[in-house]
């Protein structure tokens, strides 16, 4: 490939990928947020700009109106964590023994080497979560002030600190090896400038040929925007626009996964809907891409006959295939590790978390204060099927009531006092009492307090303590839902998961550990947009191990899924194949069994990665790339489902 066209181009040009843990940048690139796929902000602003040839980077220059709280973007740096364009990056894939950090000293503080005078990277005592970012190791430019004598001259240096910018990478699928160097990793190549006034370094993408230093301070670049030369070719193909590198981010595409960016409350509610679905079912089952599959009898909804006995319409057999209420499963067992809602989360769903009138209120304008409690799914019937691994909890029978609490004007340390919930009005009507300002649902085992009025008995848990959590009994299913929820026409890969699972709030990447009365972040609490935390995958390696001949052709597909479980109840069987129309060899269409594994019909994905990071074309096993290829080889069998099976028997 030849590149021969040098340009200076403007840093604000190219995506730039801010410093890892920092939660800003100057105002150089504006700040968007991109806290899903790691530490630090992803700035999507690309312009067309080609001529700009100086960066300020003079540690001496403080704008007034910044100076405590940092440059002008410092103060957006919190828009769009969540809602940000992301980006595929370079990650770990959870087999490695240790990663490369900053070296620190005991206090956290840099050890700066003695020789290079910067700080170097060493390798880390504990090994990395699959999916954690692999940050630039790079250090950036800036300007140094030299005085001689009453002489002020400038001069280029180098930042003491690596740059720890996320790395964005290549589609190997789309360009192949870019450098012809598989140990680069199809890495994009990052120009790294250091803010000496702030202390941390900006990344942006780009091809750094010459740096210098102005006479008036300021950092002067000169940048090869081009990895496709305008009517170059590559690998055959003549591209007569030319690719820039930037052209080269890949944008992880999540259509009808967006539906996670929903309210809370809206998650809460297709999940209430499955789990109803699911109480109602005569039976359930799993299909071929491991999606629960329910039938259900249709009777009636008025006998008119003589025998009083309702008539039963049809039997009616379908996959929860909606992708709100796949997503819903998909984090309930995620964040719990059961499908079970606990007695003391059964309270209405407040859609007012933000301010408003909340439900329970809203409703005793017209019929009283609402007590309807939100279902949970019934345990017996699905140990009776053989879903015993979703609902893997010790039940208790237990009984609910409502706790209301109002003001406390005289103790300013209680925040609330304990307060009756109901008074009777003078229509002789059970109301709210007036000093309610808030309740909260209460769950207890055994009997109801009698001083209380209860709802019960129900058998399930009362709270969850954390102490349950997903293992490898429940990916299979997992990664099931996540399927179903996601666009029959595209694909899932480690960068999605890591993305859905932080806007999800799998992943720890923004907010703080604990909070006070006040909501204030704890003196203690860990700050998880500088520290986050993955759902590590690897805990449970071997345990969670995918094997694709294995899941998809054994006549009992759940039982090879999940590897384990309680075994009182057989498990649903599956027999490998579905049954779609075909046309035989004398060109008539017949219902016809056909398998998923064994004469194509499905065509899988591969995204099994070698020692070098690159694609193997082997079927990924084991940690998170095991969980994103059993997802993505689900949604494939979806995909084919949806296209060829017979719809009566879908």
């Amino acid at each position: 490939m030849k590149r021969s066209r040098e340009t200076a181009s403007q840093l604000s040009g190219f995506v730039a990928f801010a410093l890892a843990g920092a939660l800003a940048l100057p105002a150089m690139s504006f700040a968007g947020g991109g806290f899903m796929g790691g530490q630090g902000d992803i700035v999507d602003e690309v312009s067309s700009a080609t001529v700009v040839e100086e960066v300020s980077t003079d540690a001496t220059e403080v704008p007034v109106d910044v100076e405590t709280d940092g440059p002008l973007n410092d103060n957006m740096s919190s828009q769009g964590k969540l809602f940000g364009d992301l980006y595929k990056i370079l990650r770990y894939q959870g087999s490695e023994e240790s990663k490369l950090i900053p070296q620190v000293d005991g206090n956290g503080d840099p050890v700066l080497d003695l020789i290079s005078g910067k700080q170097l990277l060493v390798a880390s005592e504990e090994p990395p979560v699959g999916g954690e970012p692999v940050p630039s190791a790079g250090y950036g430019y800036y300007v140094k002030e030299v005085l001689v004598g009453d002489v002020v001259t400038y001069e280029v240096a180098t930042s003491p600190y690596p740059s720890q910018c996320v790395q964005p990478v290549a589609d190997y699928s789309k360009w192949g090896d870019i450098w012809g160097d598989p140990t680069k990793q199809n890495a994009l190549p990052l120009i790294i400038t250091y803010d000496a006034t702030w202390g941390r370094s900006e990344c942006a993408v780009g091809e750094l040929t010459a740096v210098a230093a102005n006479s008036d301070g300021t950092l002067k670049l000169t940048v090869d925007e081009w990895f496709i030369e305008p009517d170059g070719s590559w690998d055959g193909v003549i591209y007569c626009d030319g690719i820039k590198w930037t052209d080269l981010i890949d944008e992880v595409s999540f259509g009808r996964l967006n539906l996670s960016r929903s309210p809370e409350a809206v998650l809460q509610a297709a999940f209430d809907e499955a789990i109803n679905s699911i109480n109602n079912a005569d039976k359930v089952e799993i299909d071929a891409a491991g999606r629960l599959l329910l039938t259900t009898a249709i009777y009636e909804e008025f006998d008119t006959g003589l025998t009083c006995e309702a008539k039963l319409i049809e039997t009616v057999t379908k996959a929860i295939d909606s992708p709100l209420e796949n997503l819903a499963l998909y984090v309930k067992l995620m964040q719990d590790g059961h499908l079970v809602t606990p007695g003391d989360e059964r309270a209405p769903i407040d859609r007012s978390l933000n301010g408003g009138i909340p439900l329970w209120k809203m409703l005793e304008l017209e019929d009283g204060p609402s007590t309807a409690l939100r279902p949970t799914i019934n345990i017996t019937k699905m140990r009776e099927w053989g879903l015993n691994d979703l609902v893997d909890v010790t039940e208790v029978d237990y009984y609910t009531y409502y706790q209301c609490y109002g003001v406390d004007g005289v103790d300013e340390d209680v925040e609330e006092d304990e307060v009756e919930c109901l008074c009777v009005n003078q229509d002789g009507d059970s109301v709210t009492c007036p000093d309610v300002v808030s309740r909260e649902l209460k769950a207890v085992a055994v009997a109801c307090p009698v001083d209380k009025v209860c709802e019960g008995p129900f058998s399930g848990i009362t709270t969850d303590d954390g102490t349950i959590t997903p293992v490898g009994v429940h990916f299979g299913f997992a990664a099931s839902f996540l399927a179903a929820a996601a666009d029959k026409t595209g694909d899932i890969g480690v960068d999605m998961v890591v993305y859905l699972n932080s806007i999800l709030g799998i992943n720890k990447v923004i907010g703080y550990s604990a909070y006070d009365l006040d909501g204030n972040p704890a003196a203690t609490a860990i700050n998880y947009a500088e520290n986050p935390v993955y759902f590590d995958y690897g805990v449970i390696s071997g345990e969670s191990d995918y094997a694709r001949d294995e899941v998809f052709k054994d006549p009992i597909r759940g039982q090879v899924r999940t590897q384990g479980g309680v075994e009182d109840h057989p498990r649903p069987e599956y027999d490998g194949q579905v049954t779609v129309l075909k046309s035989t060899s004398d060109g008539v269409w017949a219902e016809t069994p056909c398998p998923i594994i064994g004469d194509d019909s499905v065509s899988f994905d591969n995204i099994g990665l070698g020692d070098n990071g690159f694609p193997n074309g082997t079927v990924a096993a084991n940690d998170i790339l095991g969980f994103s290829q059993m997802a993505d080889d689900d949604l494939s069998v979806i995909k084919f489902i949806h296209t060829y099976q017979i719809p009566g028997l879908k």
